[in-house]
């Protein structure tokens, strides 16, 4: 009985075509089934996709921001889970020529199924698969999603390895960094379709990227390249067409002499309006569409927005060491932001509201750049063109952070596949200005004791599957692909490093961590601070909902227990007796913390 409804509630939810003259999309969004592996009991008849198990699980275990219950809710990474829908495909669809299911991200190591068929095996959660599915698919069809505890997996990488790497087994898995735990988060390893589910249906061919490239500007005329990659090798004559905001810009008949896949088109912009970060001037955009026809017939087209800027890292020694800054359209811009983290452990609860509140608060504050660091998650579309829209720059980590990363000939494509499929992804958003390859990572390993006990020989090889994906493979792909800076790492030099100071980007955390006066950060000025922060006591709000009593109690077991930082409260107070009254009581012990995270800010 439950089946049959479902398909009723599949057929009228689900279908759903992208405005595209050849291809459609149906999202398989709605009423799945997610059942716990072991004894495949039922969890829930109505999830939606995209889904996290620890937020399917929500209204049957205790809160997991609440109280001490992170600690007992272990057990769901340890658990298989498995999500299953059924759908149908009307007669038309199975009758296009080519059909793929796109799976834009799933958390992580999972086996797929459609209609019996075992069609993918995935991975890394960080990249978007796609599988032909043609030949599996019927009027009516049933789709599993296996997802498996990453731990295990990860203990058998960790055995198969000669040497112990740093900071866990967490390493060997490509998912967000941050789920195991940070100084300023949970422990909350979740699972699951973290991204949309869709089947693709066209005939013949489509357009399946364009980049515009800027080349140059020169008398207010901007030079630029469209890059337009189709999903197969041609050798028809086919005629390109190219709209700017609604205006015909370009257009060309264009028959290759062998069969191709990638064609480019040089157009210009007269009188152009530039993207500036919202503080110098307006983030202006351009809505470009790419068309392509054949004998008069149009067949594909795609849309997408774009502003058009220079930016450049300025990195070139100077009296006081080497000059960290950017330029945008070779104007010089001070920089003023904060480091982005994932917005919460369930990134399915997080709603376009949340994105447009976020980044709207980031421009009211006059910030002009994010850095999304490298242990949380490479955004969602939605973030980047909210950033696009508002002026607001970026810098992008890669997602890894304070590790050192395996080398194997499996990862490291992987990898490649991840920081292709991302910077191909991100590539035409304004608000990208750097490429960074991770987070703390070789500062860790040179100042962190990693080396310590190892033979010569170990040591060599851990860096060696360093220099691979950091300093060969990421820059190699980063200028093939884009025409933003890329950057190893960040910080360049460590705190211990007197260098940091004078050469580029710095994370000085003398203050908190070190337990400085404030007043340090006005005798050491680096040239790009890049990270550096100081922990308060949370709202009023927030302590309330942890502690059971609904108490603003900050001594309470409860909330102990989200206290990440091993001295936190201590240095909290430490600092408190330095510069302001202590208070006796918590309401307002709380309140002066906040005073005092606000001064050293």
């Amino acid at each position: 009985m439950r089946i049959s409804i479902l398909l009723v509630l599949v057929i009228f939810i689900s279908s759903c075509k992208e405005e595209r003259p050849n291809v459609e999309r149906q999202y398989l969004e709605n009423n799945w089934l997610l059942h716990k592996a072991a004894d495949y009991s039922l969890i829930s008849d109505s999830v939606q996709v995209p889904s996290t198990v620890h937020k399917e699980l929500l209204p049957f275990i205790k809160h997991p921001f609440k109280g001490n219950n992170e600690d007992s809710l272990q057990w769901i990474t340890e658990e298989n889970w498995i999500y299953e829908t059924v759908f149908t495909v009307d007669k038309a669809t199975l009758a296009k020529e080519h059909i793929t299911l796109n799976f834009e991200g799933i958390d992580t190591y999972a086996s797929i199924e459609l209609n019996s068929h075992e069609i993918l095996e995935t991975n890394n959660a960080f990249l978007n698969w796609q599988v032909d599915v043609k030949p599996y698919l019927e009027k009516e069809n049933e789709l599993y999603v296996t997802i498996k505890s990453p731990l295990e997996i990860e203990k058998q990488k960790a055995a198969a390895n000669p040497y112990t790497l740093p900071e866990g087994n967490r390493v060997y898995t490509r998912k967000a960094q941050y789920q195991y735990g940070w100084d300023w988060g949970p422990k909350l390893n979740t699972m699951g379709i973290w991204k949309p589910i869709y089947l693709e249906a066209y005939d013949g061919f489509k357009i399946e990227d364009i980049y515009i490239k800027q080349n140059f500007i020169k008398d207010s005329t901007a030079n630029l390249t469209a890059q337009i990659k189709l999903s197969d090798k041609r050798t028809e004559l086919l005629h390109y067409k190219i709209k700017v905001n609604d205006s015909i810009y370009w257009e060309q008949d264009y028959q290759p002499k062998a069969k191709e896949d990638e064609f480019e088109i040089h157009f210009e912009i007269p009188q152009v309006q530039l993207w500036w970060p919202h503080n110098i001037g307006e983030p202006y955009l351009y809505d470009i569409e790419v068309l392509v026809s054949k004998e008069g017939k149009l067949i594909d087209s795609q849309k997408l927005k774009t502003g058009i800027r220079t930016i450049e890292l300025v990195n070139e020694p100077d009296e006081h060491g080497t000059s960290f800054f950017f330029k945008v359209n070779d104007v010089p811009v001070y920089m003023k932001g904060a480091n982005y983290i994932p917005q919460n452990s369930m990134q399915d609860l997080v709603t376009d509201n949340h994105y447009e509140k976020l980044l709207s608060d980031v421009k009211e504050a006059n910030m002009n750049m994010l850095r999304v660091w490298g242990g949380g998650i490479y955004e969602n579309d939605i973030f980047y063109e909210k950033c696009d829209k508002k002026g607001i720059l970026i810098w992008q980590d890669f997602m890894f952070a304070c590790a050192m990363y395996p080398g194997d000939a499996r990862f490291r494509e992987s990898v490649t596949n991840e920081i292709t499929q991302q910077i191909t992804r991100l590539r035409n958003h304004s608000s990208i200005a750097l490429w960074c390859g991770n987070n703390e990572t070789s500062e860790a390993w040179h100042n962190w004791g990693w080396q310590e006990g190892r033979s010569q020989a170990e040591r060599d090889s851990i860096w060696e599957d360093y220099r691979s994906v950091f300093q060969i493979a990421m820059p190699k792909y980063v200028s093939e692909l884009t025409k933003e800076p890329y950057w190893e790492s960040s910080p360049e030099y460590g705190r211990g490093n007197s260098k940091y100071e004078f050469e580029g980007d710095a994370h000085d955390w003398r203050v908190w961590h070190d337990a400085y006066p404030f007043e340090h950060f006005e005798e050491h000025v680096p040239r790009f601070m890049s990270e550096f922060g100081f922990q308060s006591h949370p709202s009023y709000e927030a302590i309330r909902f942890i502690n059971k009593d609904g108490t603003v109690n900050i001594q309470s077991k409860d909330y102990a227990s989200h206290q990440k930082h091993a001295r936190g409260n201590e240095l909290i107070r430490e600092y408190m007796e330095r510069d302001f009254p202590v208070p006796t009581n918590d309401e307002d012990y709380v309140y002066i913390s906040q005073l005092l995270q606000a001064y050293g800010m």
